[in-house]
């Protein structure tokens, strides 16, 4: 069984296994799975295999969100979302490790077309008796855990009692001056003659942070017996593979963990000693000097990425470890002075730990598994580790399994059949033959039920390959990419308009008025920075798609089609389609489009909809002819383009509000006829979310065309948030005379 952790945020995944013993995830370095985020509790949670499937635990105060529900525990099954801040974590159905085929994103793994079989009253009672169960089990455990920590703190006092009155522990083994058996110091090596005296400090860890405290074995290395000279070998020749790829304190870990037993031996150890602690030096002055650099640019967020913990992993146990944990809190306070409030990160810690000063002679802290042997490029345990394993306790006889399911019958396997068949059939089709291999394909599925799972998981497996290898990969990732920096400057705009702080509406009748000087002036020409910043991006409003331009081939097409037909297929009979990238990303594809653009290509399937969504409004908008005021449609129009260029959802015509906007303007405009120019403008009235059942509105005064009537409103903080509002579904206005409103529903009409 497996659990799959992604980052919403990138779209990178990573699989986590679980065995026989329970795994701790959360964004402390001694966790076995780092989920690196101040959002993220030190130690967050506890999964573990259970009879029913993977068992979920909050440790301590914290909780996590299930399926968008709070929980403390809970038994994941197939399809679960756990949100621990900004990752995700999703129980899959079954194990399988593979290496990433490119950025993975979690809101897709929700089925797309058809929703999930609802569950029987009979399969509903029996989950809430297995959690029923499970919670007195958990229950149970605790009492138990209490009972065990009491009797453990009896041993202690009765141990203490007997050293009081005896002078030693029971059981303490004494430690003789010069004995071969006592702790070594560090660098010392197994069979010398300097051992350490009882009065002498034992080796402790390193405390710059170790991801874990090793077995009292793995303390001292003449703990151990010598280290046979194909471990040896075994371990250099790892090391070498882990130096080209600069995981310096992977490899210092693993040579310190090893004992030679011959001077040939110990000489080739030491010489790589010398080489990695010279090789690391020189890695973290450059990284030192790459952050320094990045600093002088004004690159603040990114020289601050480069300080973090999980960035400098490689120098742990190091000086330039404890020099750039530094920096980044020299850079996070660079960031305070310069960057907005708003826009600072929700929190922020102390990096900096005091630097050891016999830094030199301690030996290295225990250093976690590389990318590298993760992804299997080291080599297999050692043989020491093997004997380990071999001379610890065996595990308990388990109950035996339960009885394997009985094979398929004949009509099972037949129905099977008939959908590999179909698939076939549906592979092989041309594109005028494509509806009806579709709907053979469908009904085979239908029949088959359950059967029909494995065949399809194998088609999507092949689709999956096939447009891996396609020649639009290439121009899709460099789209995405540009994608990401759209949506990091539509997130840089948002946040400074609709601070009321930074972007305020200022009062154009109090004395003094700052309206028309200086101030007001800057902090427009910010909101038209940043707004300019997402036009550079996106393209003209009035205009069309920037380049890249992605023009998807007639198989490529053809692929995407079939990949959302099984996908749809997969999801009425309840089953996820496998995690790879490439599926996932034809539910990101506009259907409607004939190329993918930045305008028309999302990140996830939310925004997906979005796109979606406004393609229908768009072409209702369209659609009314009916409606004789030209400057209400271009108005819409030109308001809809602004919104959709900041990804805001578009606004529907709406007849109720458009006959209230002419309403309000025949009875205002009488009194703005003797108005002069220099005249302020009227203040526009404000939605405030959740607080006011009513939406907001725009008025101006003047002779203007919907043009200039909208660049008006954008100098205006309220009316341009009122512009913006996420919550804003439908528009209509109006212009009588020298008057003009611009009112806004919260509800999209109906059909």
């Amino acid at each position: 069984m497996e659990l799959v952790l992604v980052d919403t945020r990138s779209g990178r995944r990573r699989t986590i296994a679980l065995g026989d013993h329970p795994i701790v995830l959360g964004s402390g370095v001694d966790c076995d799975v780092v989920v690196p985020d101040a959002d993220v509790a030190e130690n967050a949670c506890r999964a573990s295999v259970g009879r029913d499937g993977i068992v979920l635990e909050a440790l301590g105060a914290t909780a996590f969100t299930l399926n968008e529900r709070r929980a403390t525990a809970a038994i994941l099954h197939p399809g679960d979302v756990v949100r621990l801040g900004p990752f995700q974590l999703v129980a899959a159905g079954r194990a399988r490790v593979e290496a990433p085929g490119g950025t993975r994103d979690l809101a897709l793994s929700e089925p797309a077309a058809a929703p999930p079989r609802e569950p029987t009253a009979e399969e509903l009672a029996a989950r809430d008796a297995r959690e029923e169960e499970f919670v007195a089990r958990r229950r149970r455990r605790h009492r138990n855990e209490a009972a065990v920590g009491a009797l453990v703190v009896v041993a202690i006092l009765v141990g203490a009692l007997a050293w009081w009155r005896h002078g030693d522990f029971p059981g303490r083994g004494r430690v003789e001056s010069g004995s071969r058996e006592g702790v070594q110091a560090p660098g010392s090596e197994a069979g010398g003659t300097s051992a350490q005296s009882p009065g002498a400090s034992p080796i402790t860890p390193h405390d710059g942070g170790a991801s874990s405290a090793p077995e009292p074995a793995e303390v001292g290395r003449g703990w151990r017996e010598p280290t046979p000279p194909e471990e040896v070998a075994a371990t250099l020749a790892k090391v070498d593979k882990l130096l080209e790829l600069d995981e310096f304190a992977r490899c210092r870990w693993l040579l310190w963990r090893i004992t030679p037993s011959t001077d040939e031996d110990r000489a080739r150890v030491e010489r790589r000693r010398v080489e990695v602690d010279a090789a690391a030096k020189r890695g973290g002055e450059q990284h030192l000097a790459f952050v320094d650099e990045l600093v002088k640019k004004g690159r603040l967020p990114a020289a601050l990425g480069h300080c973090e913990e999980e960035s400098i992993e490689r120098f742990r146990g190091l000086a330039a470890w404890y020099r750039l944990l530094e920096r980044g809190d020299e850079i996070e306070a660079l960031l305070n002075e310069r960057v907005p409030e708003s826009l600072r990160p929700k929190s922020s810690r102390r990096r900096a730990r005091p630097m050891p000063p016999d830094l030199e002679q301690r030996p290295p802290p225990p250093a976690k598994l590389s990318l590298a042997e993760e992804m299997g490029a080291a080599d297999a345990p050692s043989a020491a580790t093997a004997r380990r394993r071999e001379t610890a306790p065996q595990p308990q006889p388990q109950p035996e399994p339960p009885a394997a399911p009985p094979p398929p019958s004949e009509a099972e396997v037949a129905a099977q059949e008939s959908v590999a068949a179909a698939l076939r059939e549906l592979a092989a089709a041309r594109p005028a033959a494509f509806e009806a291999a579709a709907r053979k394909a469908t009904e085979a599925v239908h029949a088959a039920r359950e059967m029909a799972a494995s065949p399809l998981l194998a088609r999507c497996e092949e689709l999956a390959d096939a447009l891996e290898r396609a020649p639009e990969r290439a121009p899709l990732d460099e789209l995405r990419r540009r994608v990401q920096a759209l949506a990091a400057a539509r997130a840089a705009a948002l946040a400074f308009i609709f601070d009321e702080k930074l972007y305020p509406m200022l009062d154009p009748k109090a004395p003094g008025d700052v309206n028309r000087g200086g101030e007001l002036a800057k902090l427009q020409k910010e909101a038209d920075r940043l707004v300019d910043a997402v036009r550079g991006l996106w393209g003209s409003e009035q205009g069309g798609a920037p380049a890249p331009q992605v023009s998807l081939s007639e198989d490529y097409l053809r692929l995407v089609q079939e990949a959302r037909l099984i996908d749809g297929l997969l999801a009425a009979l309840g089953r996820p389609p496998p995690d790879r990238a490439e599926l996932l990303g034809t539910r990101l594809l506009a259907p409607w489009a004939p190329k993918v653009t930045v305008r028309n290509y999302a990140l996830d399937a939310e925004e997906r909809r979005r796109i979606d969504s406004d393609h229908e409004i768009k072409g209702r908008n369209q659609q009314l002819k009916e409606v004789k005021d030209a400057d209400a449609l271009e108005l819409l129009s030109l308001t809809n383009q602004y919104r959709e260029m900041l990804g805001r959802p578009q606004l529907a015509f709406d007849r109720a509000l458009h006959a209230e906007a002419r309403a309000y303007a025949e009875l205002t405009a009488p009194q703005s006829r003797g108005a002069r120019e220099s005249d302020p403008q009227p203040d526009p009235t404000r939605h405030v979310a959740g607080t006011e059942p009513a939406a907001g509105a725009n008025y101006l005064r003047g002779r203007h065309s919907p043009r200039q009537a909208l660049q008006a409103w954008f100098r205006i903080a309220a009316a341009h948030r009122n512009l913006l509002d996420a919550e804003h579904r439908a528009m209509a206005s109006a212009s009588v005379g020298q008057f003009r409103v611009q009112r806004f529903g919260l509800l999209a009409p109906p059909r």
